[in-house]
C-alpha cells in the first residue's frame, strides 16, 4: 500500500472506524452541546484546493464506510466545481467555505469582506454552507484570518470558523499538509496554536494511534488531490507536493516567517 493514496486512506477511515470513532461534520460538532457528542469523535476535513473530483473520490469511500466530513470548496478557480459540491451533498457530507479572500484582497480587509461575502453566496447557490476554513496561501504574505479583526462568521450566517472556533485542546489535530502528517516540517500557516499530541510522519503511524484509542477527539485534515487512485496519480502529486514544499522552504524566509512550521495561532 502506497501512502498518501487513495488505498491508504480507505484503510485509515477503517481503522477509525473499527475502533468505534463517529463522524462529525464541523458545524454539527459546532451547533450540539458539548454532552451530546460522542465520547469517541473524528471530524474529517478536506480543503479542496485542486482536482475537486477527488473530493467525490473520498466521499465515497467515507459514506461506505459511515462516516460524515466537511468539505471546504473554494468559492472561485480550480476548486469551484459545481457539479463535485453537489455530488459531495448528496453523499451526505458538510459544505464549507475554503477561503483566501485576504490574500487575494492583497491585505485589504475591506475588500476582503466583499470578496468572501461574494465566494460564499456562489457556493450557497449549489449546496447549504454553515462553517468555513481558511487557506494557508503559503506562498503569499498575508494570514486570511486577519478578516476577523473587523467581522464575524455570524456576519455571513455561518456557525464558525475551523481555526477560530474549534478548541483544539481538546481535538487532537493533524494534517497531511507537505506530504506528512508531521505537525511543522513543511507547515507555515496550517496551525491551530495548541501543541500537537503526537509527531507523526506516515499514515501508518496515524492508523496505529487510531487503533490506540488513547486520543478520543481527532481532527484530520486531508487534501483530497493528495490521495490518488492510480499509480501515475500519485506519481505525479509526490512531484508537486516536493516542488511546493521547497517553495515554502524558501518563501518562509524571503517574508520572515523564519522556518515552516513556525506556531501562528488563528
Amino acid at each position: 500500500m502506497k501512502d498518501f493514496s487513495l488505498e491508504a486512506y480507505r484503510e485509515l477511515c477503517r481503522a477509525l472506524c473499527e475502533s468505534g470513532y463517529a463522524g462529525l461534520g464541523h458545524a454539527d460538532f459546532l451547533t450540539r452541546p458539548a454532552a451530546e457528542r460522542p465520547a469517541r469523535l473524528v471530524l474529517l476535513r478536506h480543503d479542496v484546493e485542486r482536482r475537486p473530483r477527488h473530493a467525490v473520490r473520498l466521499a465515497r469511500v467515507e459514506r461506505e464506510l459511515g462516516l460524515v466530513a466537511t468539505y471546504f470548496f473554494r468559492g472561485t478557480g480550480l476548486s469551484f466545481h459545481p457539479p463535485s459540491i453537489q455530488a459531495v451533498a448528496a453523499l451526505g457530507h458538510e459544505v464549507g467555505y475554503h477561503y483566501d479572500a485576504v490574500s487575494r484582497a492583497r491585505g485589504d480587509l475591506v475588500r476582503a469582506e466583499a470578496l468572501f461575502r461574494e465566494d460564499l453566496g456562489r457556493l450557497r447557490d449549489h449546496a447549504p454552507v454553515r462553517v468555513a476554513s481558511m487557506h494557508g496561501s503559503p506562498l503569499l504574505p498575508w494570514d486570511n484570518r486577519t478578516l476577523w479583526e473587523r467581522a464575524l462568521p455570524a456576519d455571513f450566517g455561518l456557525t464558525g470558523e475551523a481555526y477560530r472556533d474549534i478548541d483544539y485542546g481538546d481535538v487532537a489535530y493533524f494534517s497531511d499538509t507537505g506530504r506528512t502528517w508531521h505537525p511543522s516540517r513543511f507547515n507555515i500557516r496550517d496551525f491551530t496554536g495548541s501543541p500537537p499530541v503526537r509527531e507523526l510522519d506516515t499514515t501508518a503511524e496515524l492508523i496505529a494511534l487510531v487503533r490506540e484509542g488513547r486520543v478520543p477527539r481527532l481532527c484530520l485534515l486531508a487534501h483530497p488531490e493528495r490521495w490518488p487512485a492510480t499509480l501515475p496519480g500519485w506519481a505525479l502529486q509526490g512531484m508537486l507536493d516536493l516542488a511546493s514544499n521547497l517553495a515554502k522552504v524558501g518563501l518562509a524566509g524571503l517574508y520572515g516567517r523564519g522556518r515552516p512550521g513556525a506556531h501562528v495561532g488563528p
